[in-house]
C-alpha cells in the first residue's frame, strides 16, 4: 500500500509543477530590449522657441532652430555649423515656467538649475554653456 501512496504523491507534485510553469510564462515581463524599441518611437518634443531664447542666441552670436533630435528642445547653430543640441524635452526652462508658473517660481527654478550645474555651465562652446545662457 505504501508503494501506492507514493506514487500518488510524485504524480501531484509533477502536475504542481507544470502547473507552476505555466502561470511564469504568462507572467514574463518585457525584456530591456523591447522597452528600449518603445521608447525610440516617441514623436518629437513639442517646444516653441521663446523670444528670450532668441534674444540671448542673438547676444552670444548663435542661432537656434527645433531640434532634430526628438529628446531636445532646440539646436544650436554657429556660422551653419550645428555645435550643440540643448535642453531635454521633459523638463521646464525658465521662459516656460515664467509663462506657466510664475515669475517667483521661475526665478526659484532658476537658481536650483544654476547651483545644480555649476561645474558644466562655464566652459565655454559646450552644450552646458548654450543650456546654461540661452534657456536659463
Amino acid at each position: 500500500m505504501r508503494k501506492k501512496s507514493r506514487k500518488r504523491s510524485r504524480v501531484k507534485s509533477r502536475k504542481r509543477r507544470k502547473s507552476k510553469r505555466k502561470t511564469s510564462k504568462r507572467r514574463k515581463k518585457p525584456t530591456r530590449k523591447a522597452s528600449r524599441r518603445k521608447k525610440k518611437s516617441i514623436g518629437s518634443c513639442k517646444y516653441t522657441i521663446t523670444a528670450h531664447t532668441r534674444r540671448q542666441a542673438k547676444k552670444y552670436g548663435v542661432q537656434v532652430r527645433k531640434s532634430t533630435n526628438a529628446k531636445k528642445k532646440i539646436d544650436v547653430f554657429k556660422n551653419g555649423k550645428k555645435i550643440a543640441s540643448v535642453g531635454a524635452c521633459g523638463y521646464g526652462d525658465y521662459p516656460t515656467f515664467q509663462k506657466t508658473r510664475g515669475m517667483d517660481f521661475a526665478k526659484r527654478r532658476r537658481a536650483a538649475y544654476k547651483k545644480r550645474h555649476e561645474k558644466n555651465r562655464h566652459r565655454r562652446g559646450s552644450p552646458g554653456f548654450y543650456a546654461d545662457k540661452l534657456l536659463w
